[in-house]
């Protein structure tokens, strides 16, 4: 486990970057981040990324998230502000299936230990509450077309729950 005798505090920028979020199997193109490490707390200050036709812009923040000597955490947040002038939901579907096990640090044979952290991570992921106030200006999925979408999204265990949704259609 990873322990912290003095403050750790930096930032990262990512500039035209490229990622694919393992446990859902999501690729992201044009990314540009500004994130911020605080000890424990990770913030994500802006962030603006392409996946499939959809645009997204970010700000979020996971905090705890590099506390590795947290033992519960339900209580853990990942909360979430995402903007968009177009989203195609067909671009999420990987999204809203099952988290792939194992597959956030990577390929890693049977026998290899994944690492402490990459273990924290995962149980992180798996338990935390997710929660996204969403501002888009058109949603589509297959024939449906929304304008003008806001509101806030939280995901509980496996449970989905939408609050003040607005849309026009």
């Amino acid at each position: 486990s990873v322990s912290w005798d003095t403050d750790i505090r930096f930032s990262v920028n990512i500039k035209d970057g490229a990622l694919i979020y393992g446990p859902r199997g999501m690729a992201f193109q044009e990314v540009n981040a500004s994130i911020v490490i605080n000890n424990n707390d990770v913030y994500i200050q802006s962030a603006s990324c392409r996946s499939g036709s959809s645009f997204l812009s970010l700000k979020g923040q996971a905090p705890g998230i590099l506390n590795t000597n947290a033992k519960d955490l339900r209580n853990s947040l990942l909360n979430w502000e995402i903007k968009s002038s177009y989203i195609n939901l067909e671009d999420f579907t990987t999204f809203l299936g099952q988290r792939k096990k194992g597959s956030l640090t990577g390929k890693t044979n049977s026998n290899e230990a994944k690492s402490d952290f990459g273990k924290h991570l995962e149980r992180y992921l798996d338990s935390c509450r997710l929660r996204m106030k969403l501002d888009i200006d058109a949603l589509r999925f297959e024939k449906f077309t929304a304008t003008g979408l806001s509101g806030i999204v939280q995901l509980t265990d496996d449970n989905w729950s939408l609050e003040a949704i607005r849309f026009n259609h």
